[in-house]
């Protein structure tokens, strides 16, 4: 069964999928449209490969995405969402009432969503962020000592209580570590920190 990709695009964006657009193409549906296409892989040896001009070199495969140098703009990402199946573009627009309220997030770096992968009976969202360079494989003592203070710092300062974890009552902001903490022109950035609320996880919407 193919997936629908026809006939949706009329559909209003909502406000948590403007969040993901950028302001210029907020009246447009265009993002809202396919990409290339995308060939999953069949064994533990093979990584996901993406068919598309706007994609380069692969990079990583993380939990939910799968990430990919940006052919078109080197200071940038295109990260490909590969943890939910989805069929259609009402599905995706959906799941961004949630996934895009990351962008809402103290600190954290901003996503695009850029359009749709075509899969074998499945499409794949994609998403265009800023390349920062991660803190990664630091010794656990400067990142206790000099970066997580910092963070706190920021984080505190922001209405957030807490010290890796955070939280204003409302949400809470969780899954931080050297491998998604970066520095943008000497300032402290989150690479898609997770959020709950109180009562379950907010983004892994399903």
């Amino acid at each position: 069964m193919k997936a629908i990709i026809a006939n949706q695009y009329q559909t209003p964006l909502t406000d948590a999928e403007k969040a993901g657009i950028p302001k210029g193409e907020r009246k447009s549906p265009s993002p809202y449209k396919q990409i290339g296409t995308a060939t999953e892989p069949k064994s533990r040896m093979e990584n996901f490969s993406v068919q598309s001009d706007l994609f380069g070199d692969f990079i990583d495969n993380g939990s939910q995405q799968t990430v990919f140098q940006n052919a078109t703009d080197p200071s940038k990402v295109l990260k490909v969402y590969t943890e939910r199946k989805f069929t259609s573009v009402p599905e995706i627009k959906e799941f961004h009432k949630q996934w895009m309220k990351r962008n809402r997030l103290p600190l954290q770096e901003r996503i695009n969503f850029e359009g749709y992968l075509q899969g074998d009976n499945r499409i794949f969202p994609v998403y265009s962020q800023n390349k920062i360079d991660i803190l990664g494989n630091i010794l656990p003592k400067e990142w206790t000592t000099l970066h997580l203070p910092k963070l706190n710092k920021e984080m505190h300062k922001l209405g957030y209580k807490g010290s890796g974890t955070y939280t204003n009552g409302k949400l809470t902001v969780g899954d931080i570590s050297p491998f998604n903490v970066g520095y943008i022109n000497g300032n402290l950035r989150l690479i898609d920190a997770d959020v709950y609320r109180k009562g379950g996880k907010l983004l892994l919407y399903k």
